[in-house]
């Protein structure tokens, strides 16, 4: 199931009244997502109505975002490297 900036809403019901899930998505550079940008609008706002979704759009520091590494169950890092 690939995982994109509409994904939230899946990740919601698969976990219907499971108040210990979070989910976390942690954003690099969502300035420079122009195109976008109404999904990342719409991300927020899934985010502003469920408690359960966070959404990190600033820059943390290597030791924060390390401790956001350990403190999950579940880590997905979405890229476009090759090799």
């Amino acid at each position: 199931w690939p995982v994109t900036l509409t994904s939230p809403p899946t990740v919601q019901a698969a976990f219907v009244g499971q108040e210990a899930v979070r989910l976390v998505i942690k954003l690099t550079k969502p300035r420079d997502w122009s195109p976008a940008r109404a999904s990342l609008e719409r991300l927020h706002q899934v985010a502003q109505a469920d408690h359960r979704v966070m959404v990190i759009d600033q820059h943390l520091s290597r030791p924060d975002l390390l401790t956001l590494f350990s403190s999950c169950d579940v880590l997905v890092s979405l890229h476009r490297a090759e090799g």
